[in-house]
């Protein structure tokens, strides 16, 4: 994964759910960055990408979609923590793990 990460958090793949067609993946279609409050979803292929921000207890702390296949940008008022962000299509689900100190 190319990253624009440098001195920021790390994003670490935990689990990829895929079915007839691979639709989203972190090299091709969907790039998620987190970087001071600000998570990035680089909509790479204009999908109709749907997302969750998840706690590590499993509530859904926010959802939506993309407009158009656009790209996603959320600003973050959460709580220190570790944090999950489930992107996914009618096809493929991507979750990344976050922390946010």
């Amino acid at each position: 994964m190319a990253s624009n990460l440098d001195n920021c958090l790390s994003v670490i793949d935990i689990n990829t759910r895929s079915t007839k067609k691979p639709i989203i993946n972190d090299q091709n279609t969907a790039d998620i960055q987190y970087h001071n409050g600000i998570l990035k979803i680089d909509n790479k292929n204009n999908l109709n990408l749907k997302y969750q921000i998840i706690s590590v207890d499993g509530k859904v702390l926010s959802s939506g979609a993309s407009l158009f296949g656009s790209d996603i940008t959320l600003n973050l008022d959460i709580p220190m923590g570790i944090f999950f962000v489930k992107v996914f299509d009618d096809n493929k689900t991507v979750s990344k793990s976050f922390i946010k100190n």
